[in-house]
C-alpha cells in the first residue's frame, strides 16, 4: 500500500507530458523541475520496493511460489498502477479541454 500512494505522483508526470502534446501548451522551466523531482522519488521508491521484494522472498522458504515470484508481482503491481496513472492523466485533460475550449457550462460537463 504504501507504494500506490508514492506512485500516484505519476499522474502529475503523465499529465504534464499530454499538456504538452494534446493541448499544446508550453511548460515552464519550474514545471519540468517539478516533474524531474517527481520522477526521481517515483523511480526511488519503485526501484527500493523491487530490490527490497527480492530480499524478502529469499529469506521466505515456506513461499509456495518461488524466490522469484513475489519480485515479479511488485513489478506487475507498479505497471498496473502506473497504467491507472496515464488513464487518470488523460481523464484530466479531456476534461480540461472540455471546460476550456468547448464554451459549455461546467455543469453540463460533469
Amino acid at each position: 500500500a504504501r507504494i500506490w500512494q508514492m506512485l500516484r505522483g505519476a499522474e502529475i508526470v503523465f499529465a504534464a507530458l499530454l499538456t504538452c502534446s494534446v493541448l499544446g501548451r508550453q511548460l515552464y522551466a519550474f514545471h519540468w523541475l517539478g516533474v524531474a523531482f517527481a520522477m526521481l522519488g517515483i523511480a526511488a521508491v519503485s526501484l527500493a520496493t523491487i530490490a527490497s521484494s527480492g530480499n524478502s522472498s529469499k529469506m521466505d522458504q515456506t513461499s509456495s511460489t518461488g524466490p522469484g515470484a513475489s519480485s515479479t508481482l511488485v513489478v506487475v503491481g507498479i505497471a498496473l498502477t502506473l497504467g491507472s496513472q496515464v488513464i487518470t492523466a488523460v481523464q484530466i485533460i479531456v476534461e480540461e479541454h472540455f471546460l476550456t475550449d468547448s464554451g459549455m457550462e461546467p455543469l453540463m460537463i460533469v
